[in-house]
């Protein structure tokens, strides 16, 4: 199961990430990103043990599918996503991607984790493009 790398923070410091995926064969998106350690913040997300919660710079949004991006979601898929204007970050809610193939893939270091993403979900993002390329 190939992961399809779609971006690279273009801001990263060290060049390994965040970056977004997409899993072709799930249907799915794979997105790395920084944990969210703040006890407070992931009280109020409420997690089940199968989820977690990443912050994504907003900036990487533009890598997820314009088509996706432009789409209507249903009011039934409410996601659970947070923007921070302060640090111009997304708070997102996903499932937690555990299995050994899909991670083995990854760069992925200790400060950060990966969820996954049904496609419908990215309708949800604030469509901002700040000088990433679409795909």
């Amino acid at each position: 199961m190939a992961l399809r790398m779609l971006g690279k923070d273009p801001e990263s410091k060290t060049g390994d990430s965040p970056t977004i995926y997409l899993d072709e064969e799930r249907d799915t998106y794979v997105v790395q990103g920084w944990k969210i350690l703040d006890t407070e913040w992931r009280t109020q997300f409420g997690l089940p043990a199968q989820e977690d919660v990443i912050e994504l710079p907003r900036r990487m949004v533009a890598f997820f599918s314009k088509e996706d991006r432009g789409k209507n979601p249903e009011v039934s898929d409410t996601p659970t996503i947070y923007l921070d204007n302060q640090r111009d970050t997304y708070m997102v809610r996903g499932r937690k991607v555990l299995d050994t193939e899909r991670r083995s893939q990854l760069s992925l270091p200790d400060h950060e984790d990966v969820i996954e993403l049904p496609r419908r979900m990215v309708a949800f993002f604030e469509k901002e493009d700040r000088g990433a390329a679409d795909v």
